[in-house]
């Protein structure tokens, strides 16, 4: 959930290349680094620090747009109604 609340907060996000976190982390809006691999975490912490103020404000304002087109409370529950009117329809 870090994830997500980062994401609609605006803000860029770092974290480890694992599943699940690929369909949340994308590079428009952060950057994923290699599992257990703390020096590249590192590195790519550090690279997101020194971004210039365009490429933050970039990956910040794609960020807040896709955490609220994909993961809207409203928007989560239109599709778990479907899917579970899917499974009575069965």
């Amino acid at each position: 959930v870090v994830l997500l609340e980062a994401l609609a907060s605006g803000t860029p996000v770092i974290a480890s290349d694992v599943d699940g976190i690929r369909d949340v982390v994308v590079p428009e809006e952060g950057t994923r680094a290699p599992a257990a691999d703390s020096a590249e975490l590192a590195g790519a912490l550090e690279k997101m620090l020194r971004a210039d103020t365009a490429t933050w404000q970039r990956m910040s304002e794609a960020a807040r747009a896709r955490a609220v087109a994909v993961y809207d409370w409203d928007k989560i529950a239109t599709r778990f109604v479907a899917i579970y009117e899917g499974m009575l329809a069965r």
